[in-house]
């Protein structure tokens, strides 16, 4: 027996109140049936941030009603002839462990499919490597226009890769969120600095958050100039690593690369940022959220988190070392249950509401959606817009394996409470030890259901 609730809404059609969804103008396809049922599954808790952040559902819906009235769409539903039932369930994870009994976990996720009769799956990028090296995702790569070349036209790279394994993939995605520096405008037109731009470097971030930076009369920091680390799902300073050309292992031999020269230096960098210059907050933990409670920096290192920002904040592309690399957190994405008996129609409605969606989230996938922003979120700035695409073009994929992250994690903490850099790698090095064999052994693709629920809320 399943241990969650019955369906939740196993009724819901995502048409409603759409008048054009499910009436042809046009012939369908010879492959794709008039009127097909497509039934989509969902997670419970990916669908219920509707009093935070603009739910999930609302964001099908609109899709879906946007696409409808979208008539000379090859893909719509008038064109090609579905319609979408909203398929809501508590759980579509299983609380045993993925790691530790997998062929449970797999078969408990089968039972779930079929009992939904699923044709769609919303996923995040792990569960969409897992459950497609199981077999219960179609690889897309099937279809005609899922050639890399043909899609990394349609979409950046970097919020495709994260859906592949072994070279084939297992979804498209709906949005993404590279990190950007957001600063405050006023402060900076006080204090005679410049708008951040894409012509900043390190030394200029450092200039910059020195003048930024304020002293109350005892000379306590009244505000910081800057905020360098993130602290969401780990606490990340891979900004750092990667544009001085390091890393925390080797993707072949998964030895520790923290003590070498280049990310010695990296490392160096974040700790003088806190320690040296003064212009970052030493935080972590409960720390850090105070920190940004009682006083928000000037600048702040960020994944974009809402639609509409306040309008004192702009967004600018991070400053640069020796290269410029932007990490970026993948999203959420839709695949195709394996079970399904239409995939030719599944796939026209996954190509349909991929595009629709891409007007309801904060950052798009897809190239062209990111270049009309300015028009979808009025807040923005053409160079804002200019800064998400060069971010998302010289995007990375930020690491999800156990070993990365809680050495990073045990870095960014060790610097933070004044540990010296020799010591915080050592230490950082020995979770690469621990930790590399399990990352060796892929018996499964790490999941995080928590951290998914976070990417949405960011997401959306």
């Amino acid at each position: 027996m399943l241990t969650r609730r019955s369906l939740l809404g196993s009724s819901a059609v995502l048409a409603a109140g759409c008048s054009t969804v499910g009436t042809p103008v046009s012939p369908s396809p010879p492959s794709v049936p008039q009127e097909t049922q497509l039934n989509v599954a969902t997670y419970e808790k990916f669908m219920t941030l509707d009093a935070l952040m603009g739910c999930p559902e609302k964001a099908y819906r609109d899709a879906l009603a946007a696409l409808g009235q979208d008539t000379e769409n090859p893909y719509g539903p008038a064109r090609s002839g579905y319609r979408l039932e909203l398929r809501q369930v508590e759980e579509f994870f299983p609380r045993t462990s993925w790691a530790t009994a997998p062929d449970t976990a797999l078969d408990t996720v089968a039972a779930l499919l079929e009992e939904l009769d699923a044709d769609r799956v919303t996923v995040w990028p792990e569960l969409a490597q897992w459950l497609g090296d199981r077999g219960l995702l179609l690889p897309l790569d099937q279809f005609g226009n899922t050639k890399n070349s043909a899609l990394e036209q349609e979409f950046y790279p970097v919020t495709l890769d994260p859906y592949r394994l072994d070279g084939s993939l297992y979804a498209l995605p709906v949005s993404t969120l590279p990190l950007m520096v957001f600063y405050h405008s006023p402060h900076f037109w006080a204090h005679g600095a410049p708008p951040v731009d894409a012509s900043w470097s390190w030394g200029d971030l450092v200039e910059n958050a020195t003048k930024l930076t304020t002293y109350r009369d005892d000379g306590s920091v009244q505000r910081w100039g800057l905020l360098a680390h993130v602290h969401e799902y780990g606490s990340e300073i891979w900004w750092a690593l990667w544009q001085n050309g390091a890393a925390v292992l080797d993707p072949q031999t998964f030895a520790c690369k923290l003590q070498e020269p280049a990310a010695v230096e990296a490392l160096q960098f974040v700790s003088d940022l806190m320690h040296t210059h003064r212009v970052s907050p030493p935080a972590y933990g409960i720390d850090f959220w105070e920190t940004i409670k009682r006083s928000p920096p000037a600048m702040r290192y960020m994944y974009p988190q809402r639609r509409n920002r306040p309008g004192l904040y702009r967004m600018s592309a991070l400053p640069r070392s020796q290269e410029f690399t932007v990490p970026v957190r993948d999203g959420f994405g839709i695949a195709i249950a394996s079970r399904t008996q239409k995939a030719e129609a599944a796939y026209a409605a996954l190509q349909g509401l991929t595009h629709a969606m891409q007007d309801q989230v904060v950052v798009p996938a897809k190239r062209e959606a990111v270049a009309r922003l300015k028009g979808i979120q009025m807040d923005l700035r053409p160079e804002e817009v200019a800064a998400v695409e060069q971010s998302l073009a010289n995007g990375r994929a930020q690491p999800h394996g156990s070993a990365e992250v809680l050495a990073m994690q045990s870095v960014l903490e060790d610097l933070v409470n004044g540990v010296d850099v020799e010591t915080a790698v050592s230490r950082g090095c020995l979770y690469v030890q621990v930790h590399a064999q399990d990352e060796k052994a892929a018996s499964s693709i790490p999941l995080r259901p928590d951290r998914y629920i976070t990417d949405c809320w960011s997401a959306i």
